[in-house]
């Protein structure tokens, strides 16, 4: 087993994930840092939801263990969970019987206690999501009269409210148009490195994982794994192994893009 440093905020070690029999990820070493950002990759059924949820808590590993800050995630509460780790889901607030702004405050409910009313931290913290989401404008709408895109702004404002020291993104973009996609993820990554917090999302975007990620795994698909920066782990023979899918990339401006060429000779 890794030793922990004391600057280790995620420690996973040996982990294996099933489903029905089917490996989805053996053996897995990771090792997340504060500051750090951490995309994961991987065709459909490779079980980037499935490690998200694993490390959450909502599911169980097959083997291996993970630690947060040290300590097993096994031994802490459900509500020691969730003020540590915050998860958006794919499908975000699907028909949530609430106002906008009811949503976007149940991501502090984590931090209080019973009955305790709302702290000036706590309206701080909303206001900020608030008007990094661009949501002032929607905030006595019911949440089930908004559109896919307007729902994941909620989602994404609720945990931005949270706080959390460990932000998991499950498909983050559902639903976003570009711009939308391209600032939510460029607030999630300040916050991460101004703030010493750490980010993990599951992603189908090379692009958006090449742009915001300093480290990537990407999940072949058999059980297999490669995990390292970003410029080592994302090349075009491992995504197109990946992917079964001929892979490109090119440099503009500064910046790796990734493009489908064709189908793979594998």
């Amino acid at each position: 087993m890794m030793a922990h440093s004391a600057a280790d905020l995620l420690q996973i070690n040996q982990l294996c994930l099933q489903i029905a029999g089917k490996h989805l990820c053996q053996n897995l070493d990771l090792t997340l840092k504060a500051g750090e950002r951490l995309a994961i990759l991987g065709p459909n059924g490779s079980g980037k939801t499935s490690l998200l949820h694993t490390l959450m808590g909502l599911q169980k590993p097959a083997a291996g263990h993970i630690s947060l800050n040290g300590q097993p995630i096994s031994q802490l509460s459900s509500a020691s969970l969730a003020q540590h780790i915050g998860l958006l889901f794919q499908s975000a607030l699907d028909e949530m019987p609430a106002t906008v702004m009811e949503a976007i405050l149940l991501g502090r409910l984590p931090h209080q206690r019973s009955w305790s009313p709302m702290s000036e931290q706590d309206w701080q913290l909303a206001g900020q999501a608030i008007s990094h989401m661009q949501l002032g404008d929607f905030l006595k709408r019911d949440v089930s009269e908004l559109s896919g895109g307007e729902r994941q702004r909620v989602a994404i404002a609720a945990l931005l409210t949270q706080s959390p020291e460990l932000y998991l993104l499950d498909e983050p973009s559902n639903h976003l148009d570009i711009s939308f996609q391209i600032k939510t993820l460029q607030t999630l990554s300040d916050i991460v490195q101004h703030e010493r917090r750490a980010l993990i999302m599951a992603t189908h975007d090379i692009n958006l994982a090449a742009r915001f990620c300093d480290r990537i795994l990407l999940l072949m698909g058999n059980g297999q794994h490669i995990e390292g920066p970003a410029n080592e782990v994302l090349t075009e023979t491992a995504l197109s192994q990946a992917f079964q899918f001929d892979i490109k990339k090119i440099t503009h401006q500064g910046h790796l893009l990734f493009f489908p060429a064709g189908f793979s000779a594998n």
